[in-house]
C-alpha cells in the first residue's frame, strides 16, 4: 500500500497490538504517527521526503514493546528543527526496538526527546 501527499499517511492513537507492514508513506508531512500505542510492529515500511517526521512515536512503548525494524527511512525531516527519520517523543516513549533498518539521509536519524 502506498500513502502520499497527506498530512499524516497513518495514524494510530491508543492502538497496541497492531501490525503495519510492507507499506510506502512519501511525501506527507509525517509518515506514521503513534501516540500512546504499545506492542505494535512497523516493518518492511519505506517511509521517504516527508518533510516532518518520518516515523513518529510519542510516549509510546511504555506499556510494552514497539519493534521497528527492516525498513527504508531515508530523506525525512527539515520542516522544523526538531525532525527526523525516526523521533521519539515524550518520556513514556521507552522499551522500543530499532533494528535492522536503513535509515539515511534525514535531517536528523534517530531523535528522541523526553516530556
Amino acid at each position: 500500500m502506498k500513502i502520499d501527499l497527506c498530512d499524516i499517511a497513518i495514524y494510530l492513537n491508543y492502538a497496541d497490538n497492531s501490525l503495519i507492514h510492507n507499506c510506502e508513506f512519501d511525501s506527507n508531512s509525517i509518515g506514521l504517527y503513534a501516540y500512546s500505542c504499545h506492542n505494535n510492529e512497523f516493518s518492511d515500511l519505506t517511509i521517504t521526503d516527508n518533510p516532518n517526521n518520518g516515523l513518529q512515536l510519542s510516549i509510546s512503548g511504555s506499556s510494552g514493546t514497539n519493534w521497528i525494524h527492516d525498513s527504508i527511512i531515508t530523506g525525512n525531516g527539515g520542516g522544523a528543527t526538531e525532525t527526523a527519520g525516526v523521533f521519539l517523543w515524550g518520556t513514556g516513549s521507552n522499551n522500543n526496538i530499532i533494528e535492522n533498518n536503513l535509515i539515511d539521509d534525514n535531517y536528523n536519524e534517530i531523535s528522541c526527546r523526553g516530556g
